[in-house]
């Protein structure tokens, strides 16, 4: 069985197909009704847990606990719990692995291969991070899905006949997407889709939390913000004031016990917050997401009147101000809540699941997604004789249909060119220093003259994964590579390593784990070749001259 996993990055979910339907998993412990914080902590006995448990650390022992850290998925950055540093990734893997488990215990049969869903505006690094997390948790990662299709995925299913353009708005804990699509026969088409990764409900509450912590400095002179507990008391205070303003007027918050006044009394501090507070502290981020969704519908050539049924997946869409100001840009229409806005990504990542195992048999659907990205390589260019390097030649636009494969011949620049260096960008800058480096190799040749073609091919998938493919065409030589920049794709060593360490950690080792993807090659660049008599001038890679004969398919 193929299960859903919603990897949120306020809380999680694992979904499964029960005659047809996608069913949430409610029977998770650490959760509340399948809900899991997505909360990662270590315990007095140095064991990890998950969820809940890892959430009550927060507040009296914030540095052994860490959530949030789906935002820093593709990056660098290490969190430290309990003193010990992990990857983003390897503290994913365990929210992973514990959704694993409970799955197992519930349906009673091992679960070795998952659809994971994603942000649709991801980066390539951050996705393949996330194949990592998916890996370290002993868990096949048969698909990424994109978070709004996921979501369209469920609605569809239970809208079987509808013939519709959907906008779907997907405000979450630390993201926002906006995609466009179209269901159709059974096809859902996904026409835009467009995203800010750095918006969602964790950014309100940093709103809030920065006008509760002036209030408590105006009334009592201290600044929670300034002790590691007190920070953690205000930003547990702000969201669950957050969440309490969607169903009602006003609440009142109070952290006691902050310090101490000169005589000696216990100092308090007790607020009380409107929603029209609230409304105010965020209403720019609120409005700034209709950025998006212009942008989204203008990529197609789109109009609101255009649009029939309006998603609002996502805890954030939870906010009255947030439904007010998307429901008023569509001219009042009726905002469509027919399936939970947390448990939407999740439901849709089972039927995804049932569609790759074919148990949906012809009730399933026919998917398509779209690149968020423009991705290419460096190309050289000649400009009146003069040799200008680093010029992006886009070879997949963002919005264009995935999945989607292009081919283009290049040419060598130098005689005797034993190989190529190709350097892979992501962005819409005419000059790749413009643009983000996403990965590069280098392609072996047979010498020959200046002008020698080379084929090159970039591949799209609807995992949003990319694969790139040089060819020779004098010796018909390739060379694979999937774009996989060291940041965020762990060394074969390094998932070992980590896997041992969070075995031990977990208290136990998980069986099934894959080590490595399957279908999936990663080469590493080729080292330079020593100069030979055969192979004369400047051996070393060089660039490519622009394409000639472009061919897409």
């Amino acid at each position: 069985m193929i299960v859903g996993i919603d990897l949120g990055t306020s809380t999680s979910l694992v979904s499964y197909l029960s005659n047809g339907k996608p069913t949430v998993i409610r029977e998770v412990r650490c959760a509340t009704a399948g809900v899991l914080p997505s909360v990662v902590g270590i315990d007095s006995r140095g064991a990890v847990c998950v969820g809940q448990p890892a959430a009550s650390l927060l507040i009296p022992k914030p540095e052994f606990a860490v959530a949030e850290v789906k935002r820093l998925m593709g990056s660098d950055k290490t969190v430290t719990i309990g003193g010990e540093e992990f990857r983003p990734q390897e503290v994913s893997a365990f929210i992973l692995r514990h959704l694993k488990e409970e799955a197992e215990r519930f349906l009673g049969q091992p679960i070795r291969e998952a659809i994971i869903t994603v942000p649709a505006f991801w980066t390539d690094a951050a996705r393949q991070a996330t194949l990592d997390a998916g890996e370290l948790a002993g868990l096949r990662v048969r698909r990424l899905i994109n978070e709004p299709t996921a979501a369209a995925l469920a609605y569809g299913i239970e809208r079987p006949g509808a013939e519709e353009k959907v906008l779907v708005y997907d405000l979450g804990g630390g993201t926002l997407d906006v995609t466009v699509l179209e269901l159709s026969e059974g096809i859902l088409d996904i026409l835009a889709s467009v995203g800010n990764p750095r918006l969602g409900g964790k950014d309100f509450d940093e709103r809030l939390m920065r006008h509760l912590a002036t209030e408590c400095k105006r009334q009592i002179g201290i600044d929670p913000r300034t002790a590691p507990r007190h920070h953690s008391r205000l930003r547990d205070a702000a969201r669950r004031a957050k969440e309490t303003l969607s169903d009602s007027l006003s609440t009142t918050i109070v952290l006691d016990n902050l310090g101490m006044s000169a005589d000696g009394i216990p100092l308090d501090f007790e607020y009380e917050l409107s929603r029209e507070q609230l409304n105010t502290l965020i209403r720019d981020l609120v409005v700034s997401s209709g950025d998006q969704i212009d942008a989204a519908l203008a990529a197609k050539g789109l109009s609101y009147d255009d649009i029939e049924s309006i998603l609002m997946i996502g805890g954030s869409t939870r906010i009255p101000l947030v439904r007010e100001f998307v429901s008023e840009l569509f001219g009042g229409k009726t905002l469509r809540m027919d399936i939970s806005p947390e448990e939407a990504v999740s439901l849709g990542a089972a039927v995804l699941g049932g569609v790759e195992e074919g148990s949906l048999g012809d009730s399933g659907v026919l998917i398509t997604d779209v690149a968020p990205f423009t991705l290419g390589i460096a190309t050289t260019v000649d400009d009146d004789g003069n040799l200008l390097h680093g010029v992006f030649d886009p070879l997949i636009e963002r919005q264009s249909t995935i999945p989607r494969t292009v081919r283009r011949t290049y040419t060598t620049v130098a005689d005797w060119q034993a190989k190529v260096h190709i350097r892979v960008f992501q962005g819409d800058a005419q000059m790749c220093d413009d643009n983000e480096a996403v990965g590069d190799f280098h392609h072996d040749l047979t010498p020959a003259q200046a002008g020698a073609p080379v084929e090159v091919s970039m591949s799209y998938n609807l995992s949003g994964i990319v694969e790139i493919v040089a060819k020779d065409a004098t010796s018909g030589r390739e060379t694979k590579f999937n774009v996989a920049p060291s940041s965020a794709r762990m060394s074969d060593t390094e998932r070992a390593e980590a896997r041992t360490r969070l075995d031990r950690r977990w208290g136990h080792r998980v069986s099934g784990a894959q080590t490595a993807h399957p279908g999936r090659t990663t080469l590493q660049p080729a080292a330079d070749p020593p100069p030979s008599a055969e192979t004369q001038g400047d051996w070393r890679a060089r660039p490519l001259y622009l394409p000639v004969a472009p061919l897409v398919s």
